[in-house]
């Protein structure tokens, strides 16, 4: 599902009562039926993987900023999550491979980097919902490229969102909801 929309039009606020960040005054959010106010917060958060516009990376390894997803994941659920995201063979070429850090804020890496890391990050959770908010905003053509075909690549193994002002990635979606004033 792709959420278009101009500035302003509620595409962050539709994300926001997804998560319950914001609580909804009226009607309904509906996940398999079950409406979401009757799920715990950590039950509703714990199916949700998010990545965001401005992709957070902490002063660790990738591997630990990874594995901020889902604590414990196996070395094995780290590398298909990187894989799954398209930065598994970057990050195998750094010197020092997952141990690489990541330095202030993911300084160490571009843009691009930073958000296939978060995504891996996200995909490590094995989330049956994978929220994206704008991740391409701020990216080159190529690097918005290879993040549509790891999304696209994503396809049936979890419900996509995809909050988007680029045509590429809303074409590639199934349905397609227009915000308006």
């Amino acid at each position: 599902l792709a959420i278009v929309g101009h500035s302003g039009a509620g595409k962050s606020t539709i994300v926001g009562l997804l998560l319950r960040f914001i609580e909804a005054q009226r009607g309904r959010i509906l996940f398999d039926d079950q409406d979401i106010r009757s799920a715990s917060l950590a039950s509703l958060r714990g199916q949700i993987g998010l990545v965001e516009q401005e992709a957070m990376l902490f002063e660790l390894s990738v591997r630990e900023n990874i594995l901020l997803g889902r604590p414990g994941a196996s070395e094995e659920d780290i590398v298909e999550a990187a894989r799954a995201s398209g930065i598994h063979d970057f990050i195998a070429g750094l010197p020092d491979g997952y141990d690489t850090l990541c330095g202030e804020s993911g300084g160490r890496f571009s843009g691009g980097e930073r958000q296939r890391i978060a995504l891996a990050r996200a995909l490590v959770r094995k989330p049956a919902v994978l929220i994206l908010d704008e991740v391409s905003a701020a990216l080159d053509a190529t690097t918005e490229a290879r993040i549509a075909e790891t999304i696209e690549s994503l396809r049936g193994a979890c419900t996509i969102i995809a909050v988007t002002h680029r045509l590429a990635l809303a074409t590639r979606a199934d349905r397609v909801i227009v915000l308006g004033e």
